[in-house]
């Protein structure tokens, strides 16, 4: 009955609002505690702490936080970051996941088996051959592999070649690493799991996602966590950077209703400390982008909390929905519009897709028509994309995309080009005297055409065929499928 976070406001700026818990609020359950009121000339965020007669007989205090948006800016090479691909014009950050990419299992999770760094030793020196990546591949099974099946003594094999795979392209490496992971073979859960774990009582359990970041779960990790980056890795990722909710009384706010429930709470505070002082530690330890951000991506797991993405770099967004759905039907632009492109907390927006079924390039098409419109690059494919993704994007890097001689005018910048099509969105890359126009059909199959009435256009092309298209009375008719895009290369005098 009670939900933590708000943010409203438009693509320029907006604000957050965020509390743990509505422990000592008076609410009545079938009214409204939040309410986003438009009027004529605002827009409010209401918040009823009391919307019932109440008395209060004891003293109490009440925690909530405000963040105006956007927190920063985000950094000028931001378009220059790809996820294991190798383009002109691009750095390549590897994200090593999953944990056995880099030598991790199970328990181990914050550190190697066996705190064996010799891997990650080797993906670092960047001294590799064919018979130094086997050596060290079984080196590393034979120390710390003993007693595993021969199914995941293979699967750990496969992914430390892929680790090694990954860091011969890499010019960051980053490993897979989880803020709410624990494990019952952890000598320190034993002693943490009261705190740790995400219930009112000793339940004897751990996985990946109930836990909260008490201070003595950071200092447990971030301790491991320096280690792994002074060791040889260039950053941390943190997947379920989320609200999640805790039932324990002791560790915060939750409480028992007079229906005899617990009333969770959400540990976003803790979570938010947790990330900064990850920020701080990699400032520290000099993991950090050319202008001193931390390498540090964190998977908002379609929860755009700002007050705690704002201390990340990236933020990894869209991995529900997978399959073989259109792409235009997983998100609203809404969505992309005020927590993936991470305008609001600053951060560089990254791409989480995967694709199934029979129509893939179809779905890889619609999958393009959005991250060309929204200017999306930055994609870790969990599968199903066809070379379609990797040849448009190749080229336009190898046109200059991501540098200084290229300015790119999103669908949502009204500096972009025009098109009389409603459902069509358009964006406009410009170098010199030649325009690249993405034009993104965000409907049906349609025919409409793209205004270019004050330039003098020498010819225009669609850049993926070469078709030589016309212009006349300054404009370009086009035919769009559903959900499809066209490149077209302008020419001007």
């Amino acid at each position: 009955s009670f939900r933590p976070y708000v943010w409203i406001g438009q693509l320029e700026k907006g604000i957050a609002w965020m509390s743990e818990s509505d422990r000592n609020w008076s609410l009545d359950p079938a009214r409204d505690a939040l309410e986003v009121v438009s009027l004529e000339d605002r827009t409010e965020l209401r918040i009823h702490l009391v919307n019932q007669a109440t008395e209060w007989t004891e003293e109490f205090s009440l925690e909530q936080a405000f963040q105006a948006t956007p927190v920063k800016v985000r950094p000028d090479y931001w378009a220059k970051l790809l996820e294991r691909s190798s383009f002109p014009n691009a750095w390549n950050l590897c994200t090593f996941a999953g944990s056995a990419c880099w030598g991790a299992w199970g328990s181990t999770f914050f550190f190697p088996l066996g705190r064996d760094y010799s891997y990650v030793n080797y993906l670092a020196g960047k001294k590799f051959s064919k018979e130094s990546d086997k050596a060290v591949v079984e080196g590393f099974l034979r120390r710390n592999a003993d007693g595993f099946t021969s199914a995941r003594r293979s699967f750990l094999k496969r992914h430390l070649e892929r680790g090694i795979f990954y860091a011969k392209q890499a010019k960051y490496k980053v490993p897979y690493l989880n803020s709410r992971f624990s494990d019952l073979e952890w000598r320190e859960y034993q002693t943490y799991m009261d705190e740790w774990w995400c219930s009112e009582y000793r339940a004897g359990n751990a996985d990946a996602y109930n836990n909260t970041p008490t201070r003595s779960y950071q200092d447990m990790a971030l301790y491991e966590l320096r280690r792994l980056v002074r060791e040889g890795m260039d950053g941390i990722y943190f997947d379920n950077i989320r609200d999640w909710s805790n039932p324990n009384p002791v560790t915060g706010p939750a409480y028992r209703r007079k229906d005899g429930r617990m009333q969770p709470y959400f540990d976003l505070f803790s979570l938010r400390e947790f990330v900064r002082r990850t920020a701080v530690m990699l400032y520290l330890e000099k993991k950090t982008f050319p202008d001193g951000r931390p390498v540090l991506t964190l998977h908002m797991t379609n929860t755009n909390l700002v007050p705690v993405l704002a201390f990340g770099t990236i933020s990894l967004d869209l991995e529900a929905k997978y399959g073989s759905s259109d792409f235009q039907d997983r998100f609203t632009e809404g969505y992309l519009q005020s927590c993936t492109l991470g305008l609001q907390s600053g951060t560089i927006p990254e791409i989480l897709v995967q694709i199934t079924g029979k129509n893939r390039e179809f779905v890889t098409r619609s999958f393009l028509a959005v991250t060309l419109a929204y200017e999306l690059p930055f994609v870790m494919n969990a599968g199903g994309l066809t070379n379609t993704w990797s040849r448009v994007w190749r080229n336009l890097y190898e046109w200059g995309y991501s540098t200084p001689a290229v300015k790119v005018y999103p669908c949502f910048d009204p500096r972009t080009l025009r098109t009389d099509n409603p459902r069509w969105r358009v964006t406009a890359l410009c170098k010199g005297k030649e325009i690249i126009a993405a034009v993104s059909s965000f409907g049906e199959t349609a025919e409409g055409s793209l205004d270019l009435s004050g330039m003098r256009v020498l010819r225009a092309l669609e850049w993926e065929n070469g078709t030589e298209l016309s212009v006349r009375n300054g404009r370009i008719s086009l035919k769009l499928n559903k959900h499809d895009f066209k490149l077209i290369h302008i020419a001007l005098q």
